[in-house]
């Protein structure tokens, strides 16, 4: 990410205003949260219309999936047939900071992306125990 788009974010995200931002190809959607916290977001599966079997099978019934109890998950928007990757962190003007947050956050949403594009095209096994 340059500083001139990391500015650009940053004067929207100060003004409680959200925004987005492209990294590798990634769209992150950031809004600023009331507790001096920003929330990412980007789509990671799209489908054509109702999500299949496959991908329902792996959200809760809540429509989310958390793997750690703190920090990033994935919320199933079913009305439009996505997944969003979410994370709220905290809030920083530190352009290292931010910049690092962004990075590692795009890494994972390229990860889904692959897994779910693995689910679509029945590649995946599941194993039960």
């Amino acid at each position: 990410m340059d500083r001139r788009l990391f500015l650009l974010a940053l004067n929207a995200i100060v003004g409680k205003m959200a925004t987005k931002i492209e990294i590798d190809a990634i769209e992150v959607h950031l809004l600023p949260l009331e507790d001096e916290r920003l929330r990412l977001s980007t789509k990671i599966y799209q489908s054509c219309g109702e999500l299949s079997q496959n991908i329902r099978e792996i959200m809760s019934s809540s429509g989310t999936f958390r793997w750690h109890h703190k920090g990033a998950f994935l919320k199933c928007e079913s009305s439009c047939g996505s997944i969003m990757l979410i994370h709220e962190i905290p809030f920083t003007k530190s352009y290292r900071a931010l910049k690092g947050f962004l990075e590692n956050f795009c890494q994972t949403a390229k990860e889904w992306k692959v897994f779910f594009s693995g689910v679509e095209e029945d590649e995946m096994v599941f194993i039960s125990q």
